[in-house]
């Protein structure tokens, strides 16, 4: 069984997700907050100002979404 907070939109219908994605996209807008999400979703990385990946246990710097 895999832990509930695995991923922030891992269990979530597209739609949902996307809610999700909006939400915390306002939230770090209106509030001046910085949100760090993992992720294996694309999609939801995508929609990142920043985003790092990580190959083998490393940060990647050539790593590209």
């Amino acid at each position: 069984m895999r832990d509930k907070w695995d991923e922030p939109t891992g269990d979530l219908d597209s739609r949902a997700s996307a809610n999700v994605r909006q939400i915390l996209h306002d939230l770090t807008r209106e509030l001046g907050k910085t949100v760090v999400a993992v992720t294996h979703d694309l999609t939801f990385a995508s929609a990142a100002d920043r985003r790092i990946g990580i190959v083998d246990g490393l940060i990647d710097p050539d790593w590209r979404a």
